[in-house]
């Protein structure tokens, strides 16, 4: 049953509830490569060049953001790009870290989790929050298509390490 709760969740975070009676049916995947560890590595990098060409090209094109202190989810990657070019004009940096990635053995989504920062690591003033961010592979290759980001007070420099 825990497995099934589990892909319910998630799918209804992303596209809804899916039948837990789906578990047992085998699907044919495309293979996706890199893994996604890489692939989010990659995306927690581009904070760095604080582009939100490069950061956004990791998400999906139906992608859902909600961001910190955001009263609604911005939704499609163009969308969640002009939300992050507003973003860098008045911060300075962006730093995301990796804290764990979760791929079912069923290859259908994946999850990343982690923090981030509104300034730079080496900025003792600087506080941030948590993330989850649900993967799915598109064809080829991994896509971020849900990122939920929430202001944790108990997060500081010291707490996160860009990979």
């Amino acid at each position: 049953m825990q497995p099934c709760f589990v892909r319910w969740l998630i799918g209804a975070l992303v596209i809804g509830t899916l039948g837990c009676s789906s578990l047992s049916t085998p699907r044919s995947l495309p293979s996706v490569q890199p893994g996604l560890g890489e692939v989010a590595t990659a995306w927690a990098r581009s904070f760095a060049t604080r582009d939100p060409a490069e950061i956004t090209k990791y998400f999906s094109d139906d992608a859902i953001a909600w961001f910190p202190r955001g009263a609604k989810p911005t939704v499609g990657s163009a969308a969640i790009r002009t939300a992050w070019t507003s973003y860098f004009k008045s911060n300075p940096a962006h730093p995301v870290s990796i804290d764990s990635v979760v791929t079912p053995a069923s290859g259908e989504l994946g999850i990343v989790y982690a923090k981030y920062l509104y300034k730079e690591v080496t900025d003792p003033t600087a506080d941030g929050g948590r993330y989850v961010a649900v993967w799915r592979p598109v064809g080829s290759r991994w896509r971020l298509v849900l990122l939920s980001a929430h202001k944790h007070d108990d997060v500081s420099a010291g707490m996160v390490v860009p990979p």
